[in-house]
């Protein structure tokens, strides 16, 4: 396997992130961070409940290196975040622009969202990116779309391997990838 003995971190989405796959990575000497979805089977009843919470609380719950963090933010939504990479029940206190008004408040956050919020950024950089230019098209076949977005992704690679040598716009270098595709037999 590729990852074992690498202490690789992977950020994953609420679709992906399990219980069973952060147990997966770790025998694998790897770590796992990500939001959960609240219907998972595997969470505790009481990482699920917002009734009698007060807006910016948290609570940690942990079952072996796996440390579930259920935070119930100041827009009275719950949050959900997996992490095989905190050992610790860390909260940083982040002040922010409270959209109501323009005065500032104090919100407590997990060091866990935090670093989910960082990391995934460049996830929604690489969705951002090939948006602009992409070879999608309609689609109902699952299979089909999933094409695209490798072809979409795999361009998106080669531009920025090649960029990093011969620094070009990103429209002309994908003409010079479809011309020369095109011409190949």
């Amino acid at each position: 396997m590729l990852c074992r003995g690498n202490k690789f971190t992977v950020v994953c989405d609420n679709f992906f992130c399990t219980l069973r796959l952060s147990h997966y990575l770790a025998s694998c000497g790897c770590q796992l961070l990500g939001t959960m979805r609240i219907n998972r089977k595997e969470l505790p009843d009481e990482a699920k409940t917002i009734k009698g919470r007060t807006p910016d609380t948290t609570i940690f719950f942990s079952k072996g290196k796996c440390k579930l963090i259920s935070y119930f933010n100041e827009k009275k939504k719950l949050v959900l975040v997996l992490s095989t990479c905190h050992e610790k029940n860390e909260i940083e206190v982040v002040e922010q622009d409270v959209f109501i008004g323009k005065e500032k408040m104090t919100i407590h956050k997990p060091q866990p969202i935090l670093d989910y919020n960082h990391k995934m950024g460049g996830v929604d950089t690489v969705d951002q990116m090939t948006r602009y230019y992409t070879c999608r098209r309609r689609t109902n076949r699952w299979n089909i779309r999933a094409l695209y977005d490798m072809i979409d992704i795999a361009a998106l690679n080669a531009y920025k391997t090649y960029s990093n040598y011969h620094p070009c716009k990103r429209v002309d270098f994908l003409n010079n990838l479809s011309g020369a595709l095109m011409k190949m037999k």
